[in-house]
C-alpha cells in the first residue's frame, strides 16, 4: 500500500484528488502530508490485535458463487 502511494504520488490524478477540497477542509492538507508516515508506522502487533478484535470466527460468513445450469 505504501508503495501503490508513493507511485501515485507522482501522477496528475493523485495531487487532483488529493488537492480538491482544500479551501473546504484545512485538516485534509496534513492528512495528505502524513498519509505515509502514518502508514509506515503502523506495527505488525497493531494489526494483528486489529485482525483479532474485528476477525471473528463467530462472525465471518462464506459466499459460494455457482453457474446456473446450461439452457436447453
Amino acid at each position: 500500500m505504501v508503495e501503490s502511494i508513493r507511485r501515485a504520488r507522482n501522477t496528475n490524478p493523485y495531487w487532483l484528488n488529493a488537492l480538491d477540497g482544500f479551501h473546504d477542509d484545512p485538516t485534509k492538507i496534513e492528512a495528505v502530508r502524513n498519509i505515509l508516515t502514518e502508514l509506515e508506522s503502523i506495527t505488525p502487533e497493531e494489526i494483528q490485535q486489529a485482525a483479532q478484535a474485528y476477525l471473528q470466527p463467530d462472525r465471518a460468513w462464506r459466499a459460494t458463487v455457482t453457474a446456473e445450469a446450461a439452457a436447453e
